[in-house]
Protein backbone atom coordinates (compact mmCIF):
# COMPACT_ATOMS: atom_id res chain seq x y z
CA UNK A 1 0.00 0.00 0.00
CA UNK A 2 1.30 3.44 -0.95
CA UNK A 3 2.10 5.76 1.95
CA UNK A 4 0.22 9.06 1.70
CA UNK A 5 1.51 12.02 3.72
CA UNK A 6 -0.84 14.04 5.89
CA UNK A 7 -0.01 17.11 3.77
CA UNK A 8 -1.16 15.37 0.57
CA UNK A 9 -4.29 14.12 2.31
CA UNK A 10 -5.02 17.62 3.65
CA UNK A 11 -4.66 18.98 0.12
CA UNK A 12 -7.18 16.46 -1.21
CA UNK A 13 -9.61 17.30 1.62
CA UNK A 14 -9.35 21.01 0.75
CA UNK A 15 -9.92 20.20 -2.93
CA UNK A 16 -13.06 18.23 -2.04
CA UNK A 17 -14.46 21.05 0.10
CA UNK A 18 -13.58 23.54 -2.68
CA UNK A 19 -15.42 21.46 -5.29
CA UNK A 20 -18.51 21.19 -3.08
CA UNK A 21 -18.40 24.94 -2.47
CA UNK A 22 -18.02 25.76 -6.18
CA UNK A 23 -20.83 23.38 -7.11
CA UNK A 24 -23.20 24.90 -4.57
CA UNK A 25 -22.22 28.46 -5.51
CA UNK A 26 -22.68 27.68 -9.19
CA UNK A 27 -26.21 26.40 -8.58
CA UNK A 28 -27.18 29.41 -6.43
CA UNK A 29 -29.04 27.52 -3.77
CA UNK A 30 -31.84 29.77 -2.60
CA UNK A 31 -30.92 30.32 1.03
CA UNK A 32 -32.49 33.74 1.30
CA UNK A 33 -31.14 36.42 3.61
CA UNK A 34 -27.43 36.98 3.90
CA UNK A 35 -25.17 34.15 2.70
CA UNK A 36 -23.49 34.14 6.13
CA UNK A 37 -26.72 33.39 8.00
CA UNK A 38 -26.52 29.64 7.36
CA UNK A 39 -22.99 29.03 8.72
CA UNK A 40 -23.69 31.27 11.73
CA UNK A 41 -26.98 29.52 12.52
CA UNK A 42 -25.41 26.12 11.94
CA UNK A 43 -22.58 26.90 14.36
CA UNK A 44 -24.98 28.23 16.99
CA UNK A 45 -27.48 25.37 16.70
CA UNK A 46 -24.76 22.74 16.94
CA UNK A 47 -22.90 24.13 19.93
CA UNK A 48 -23.81 23.14 23.49
CA UNK A 49 -25.03 25.78 25.99
CA UNK A 50 -24.21 28.45 26.86
CA UNK A 51 -23.35 28.86 23.18
CA UNK A 52 -20.56 30.75 21.48
CA UNK A 53 -19.19 34.12 22.43
CA UNK A 54 -19.05 36.79 19.75
CA UNK A 55 -15.25 36.38 19.69
CA UNK A 56 -15.45 32.60 19.25
CA UNK A 57 -18.07 32.97 16.53
CA UNK A 58 -16.04 35.62 14.65
CA UNK A 59 -12.99 33.33 14.74
CA UNK A 60 -15.04 30.34 13.55
CA UNK A 61 -16.59 32.34 10.70
CA UNK A 62 -13.26 33.94 9.74
CA UNK A 63 -14.70 37.46 9.92
CA UNK A 64 -13.75 40.50 11.97
CA UNK A 65 -15.63 41.13 15.22
CA UNK A 66 -17.05 44.32 13.68
CA UNK A 67 -18.35 42.47 10.62
CA UNK A 68 -19.86 39.76 12.81
CA UNK A 69 -21.50 42.38 15.03
CA UNK A 70 -23.27 43.82 11.97
CA UNK A 71 -24.33 40.36 10.77
CA UNK A 72 -25.60 39.28 14.20
CA UNK A 73 -27.35 42.64 14.61
CA UNK A 74 -29.33 42.05 11.43
CA UNK A 75 -30.11 38.50 12.46
CA UNK A 76 -31.22 39.76 15.86
CA UNK A 77 -33.56 42.29 14.21
CA UNK A 78 -35.07 39.41 12.20
CA UNK A 79 -35.62 37.38 15.39
CA UNK A 80 -33.14 34.65 14.43
CA UNK A 81 -30.60 35.06 17.24
CA UNK A 82 -30.17 36.77 20.60
CA UNK A 83 -27.09 38.24 22.24
CA UNK A 84 -26.75 37.84 26.01
CA UNK A 85 -24.10 39.12 28.41
CA UNK A 86 -22.47 36.62 30.74
CA UNK A 87 -23.82 37.09 34.27
CA UNK A 88 -20.36 36.89 35.87
CA UNK A 89 -18.11 38.43 33.22
CA UNK A 90 -20.16 41.17 31.51
CA UNK A 91 -17.46 41.56 28.84
CA UNK A 92 -18.43 38.15 27.41
CA UNK A 93 -21.34 38.29 25.00
CA UNK A 94 -22.90 34.98 24.03
CA UNK A 95 -24.99 34.48 20.91
CA UNK A 96 -27.70 31.85 20.77
CA UNK A 97 -30.12 30.81 18.06
CA UNK A 98 -33.78 31.48 18.73
CA UNK A 99 -36.55 29.14 17.59
CA UNK A 100 -37.02 31.15 14.37
CA UNK A 101 -33.27 30.79 13.71
CA UNK A 102 -33.45 27.04 14.22
CA UNK A 103 -36.40 26.83 11.82
CA UNK A 104 -34.52 28.93 9.25
CA UNK A 105 -31.49 26.66 9.55
CA UNK A 106 -33.70 23.58 9.05
CA UNK A 107 -35.15 25.24 5.94
CA UNK A 108 -31.62 25.89 4.65
CA UNK A 109 -30.68 22.24 5.20
CA UNK A 110 -33.80 20.99 3.40
CA UNK A 111 -33.04 23.28 0.47
CA UNK A 112 -29.41 22.07 0.28
CA UNK A 113 -30.48 18.41 0.51
CA UNK A 114 -33.11 18.89 -2.18
CA UNK A 115 -30.55 20.48 -4.49
CA UNK A 116 -27.93 17.85 -3.73
CA UNK A 117 -30.36 14.94 -4.21
CA UNK A 118 -31.20 16.34 -7.64
CA UNK A 119 -27.51 16.60 -8.54
CA UNK A 120 -26.87 13.01 -7.44
CA UNK A 121 -29.59 11.64 -9.76
CA UNK A 122 -27.07 11.58 -12.60
CA UNK A 123 -25.18 8.68 -11.00
CA UNK A 124 -25.92 5.01 -11.56
CA UNK A 125 -27.13 2.77 -8.75
CA UNK A 126 -23.63 1.33 -8.41
CA UNK A 127 -22.02 4.79 -8.30
CA UNK A 128 -24.56 5.91 -5.69
CA UNK A 129 -23.70 2.86 -3.59
CA UNK A 130 -19.97 3.66 -3.76
CA UNK A 131 -20.53 7.35 -3.03
CA UNK A 132 -22.58 6.39 0.03
CA UNK A 133 -19.81 4.08 1.25
CA UNK A 134 -17.23 6.84 0.74
CA UNK A 135 -19.32 9.50 2.52
CA UNK A 136 -19.96 7.23 5.51
CA UNK A 137 -16.30 6.21 5.67
CA UNK A 138 -15.06 9.82 5.49
CA UNK A 139 -17.56 10.95 8.13
CA UNK A 140 -16.49 8.16 10.49
CA UNK A 141 -12.81 9.00 10.03
CA UNK A 142 -13.46 12.67 10.68
CA UNK A 143 -15.52 11.88 13.76
CA UNK A 144 -12.61 9.79 15.02
CA UNK A 145 -10.09 12.61 14.71
CA UNK A 146 -10.68 16.06 13.32
CA UNK A 147 -14.22 16.56 14.60
CA UNK A 148 -13.70 14.94 18.01
CA UNK A 149 -17.24 13.61 17.81
CA UNK A 150 -19.02 13.38 21.15
CA UNK A 151 -21.93 10.90 21.11
CA UNK A 152 -23.29 12.58 24.25
CA UNK A 153 -23.80 15.83 22.30
CA UNK A 154 -27.28 15.29 20.89
CA UNK A 155 -27.16 18.55 18.92
CA UNK A 156 -24.90 16.76 16.42
CA UNK A 157 -27.44 14.04 15.70
CA UNK A 158 -27.47 12.23 12.38
CA UNK A 159 -30.35 13.04 10.11
CA UNK A 160 -31.76 10.96 7.26
CA UNK A 161 -30.62 12.01 3.79
CA UNK A 162 -34.14 12.18 2.39
CA UNK A 163 -37.29 13.56 3.98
Amino acid sequence: MEVISSAVLAGEAVNLVRLLFLASRDKRISLGGNKMHFPILYALCNHPPPGLTMTQLAEAMLVSPQQLSRLVGGMEENGLVKREHDMINRRLVYVRALNAGRLEMERFIKEIRKWMAGELEMYSTEEMYHLHECFVFIRRLLEKGVLKYDPQNTSLKEEPLYD
